[in-house]
């Protein structure tokens, strides 16, 4: 890293987020205060002579960050995190009948292996890259269905600091209406195909 990054980092970094340091978790509590001192410019250009210089580390580190979004299952050293986990605030979140329900619910799925399906988004992205590339290459124009799926990647790319399925869950609603899509396309294909044989 270059002497202007090194200075950024030692800067934010607090005793506590060296203790409690994660790959995949950003605690972004323990340095909060010092980033919001930083000049977005500076922060971005050491961002990007980083990668630059280092593309290896920050792609790794990005990956790690997204675990719950790409890989299958939990990661070695990984956190997840999902809605129904009642976290302390200020004011106190009040508990009702339905988010009792749904924790015993939630929590029940999590002993299953259906979790990585439910609430991961491994097996969805997976599903993505199989749909574009037959989308795609029925037709180019087929690309704009992966819009909102390619936008919200990226956004998590450049901000999401930590896995919590509120987050991702997009992309498992994306994968259900690419589903919708790839059917419907294989319909029309095979009606088209059947009034083509139909006229010969």
């Amino acid at each position: 890293m270059s002497d202007n990054t090194i200075n950024m980092v030692e800067a934010i970094i607090s005793k506590e987020l060296r203790e409690e340091y994660s790959p995949y978790w950003a605690h972004y509590e323990f340095f909060e205060d010092s980033v919001s001192q930083l000049r977005v410019s500076d922060f971005f250009c050491n961002y990007i002579d980083t990668f630059w210089h280092n593309p290896y580390s920050l792609i790794r580190a990005i990956c790690l960050r997204l675990d719950m979004l790409w890989d299958i299952s939990l990661g070695k050293e990984g956190g997840e995190s999902w809605q129904w986990l009642i976290i302390p605030s200020d004011p106190p979140r009040k508990d009702n009948l339905l988010m009792k329900i749904f924790s015993i619910c939630g929590n029940l799925s999590l002993k299953h292996p259906i979790k990585e399906v439910l609430w991961r988004g491994g097996i969805w992205l997976q599903l993505h890259v199989a749909l574009f590339l037959n989308l795609v290459k029925q037709d180019k124009r087929n690309i704009v269905w992966f819009s909102p799926a390619i936008s919200a990647i990226l956004v998590f790319i450049l901000s999401l600091p930590w896995h919590h399925f509120r987050y991702y869950w997009c992309i498992q609603l994306s994968g259900l209406v690419l589903i919708a899509a790839f059917l419907t396309r294989a319909q029309l294909n095979q009606s088209e195909n059947a009034v083509a044989k139909y006229e010969k």
